[in-house]
């Protein structure tokens, strides 16, 4: 009996025994949840650097072709201006007669001539000569569509052969101030808007053309 009772006290668990292979246990399952856990991040911020590549090469895509894009419509809009300019530098020894009376192709140069000896004048107080050998082309705009006189005030195209006369009369052409005609440039439809644009904007106190360029005065 005593041997037995003997036996029986070495399998008691102390409590400190006890609160050690709890202790065990519990730092075992923490450590075992922690690297479960840090291998998750660790796949996870793999994948979040695969996705980040994924984003940076896409954002240099965007950004190249926003380059491209740009690159294009800098090129279009200096196309454009080089045909506008063309085009203006076609037109340099035109004038547009508006207001004038014609009856048709036929008599547009002999029209033109007689107008501007009859209202434009030389510094020197004589008359503007101009004959219809002078004139290269002349012809009258189409007119309205509800038009139906055959000699209705339109606006008349005049090409001259020399540029020199072109401009003397465009610089003579204050002469018509007051009366029911005037002269000016044959602009480029671009050119004759913005000229257009500025004489109605509130930031400009005049704006003309001169070769076919224009000019503005701010109000500042």
């Amino acid at each position: 009996m005593p041997e037995t009772r003997s036996r029986s006290s070495t399998n008691i668990i102390t409590n400190e025994e006890l609160d050690l292979m709890i202790t065990e246990a519990v730092e075992a399952a923490l450590q075992k949840t922690k690297e479960f856990f840090l291998k998750k991040i660790a796949e996870m911020q793999k994948v979040c650097d695969e996705q980040q590549l994924q984003i940076d090469k896409l954002k240099e895509q965007v950004e190249s072709n926003n380059d491209v894009n740009s690159n294009c419509k800098q090129d279009i809009r200096n196309l454009t201006i080089s045909i506008n300019n063309l085009e203006q530098y076609s037109r340099r020894s035109n004038i547009r007669i508006n207001g004038l009376a014609v009856k048709g192709n036929g008599e547009c140069k002999e029209a033109v001539c007689a107008f501007i000896r009859s209202n434009l004048k030389n510094k020197d107080g004589s008359v503007l000569e101009v004959n219809e050998r002078d004139i290269d082309a002349a012809h009258p705009l189409p007119s309205s569509p509800t038009s139906t006189s055959t000699n209705s005030k339109s606006t008349v195209i005049v090409k001259f052969h020399e540029r020199a006369l072109r401009d003397r009369i465009i610089k003579n052409r204050r002469q018509l101030k007051g009366k029911p005609w005037s002269i000016n440039e044959d602009l480029t439809a671009k050119n004759a808007k913005l000229l257009k644009e500025l004489n109605f904007s509130k930031d400009f106190s005049s704006a003309w053309s001169w070769g076919g360029k224009i000019f503005a005065i701010r109000k500042t």
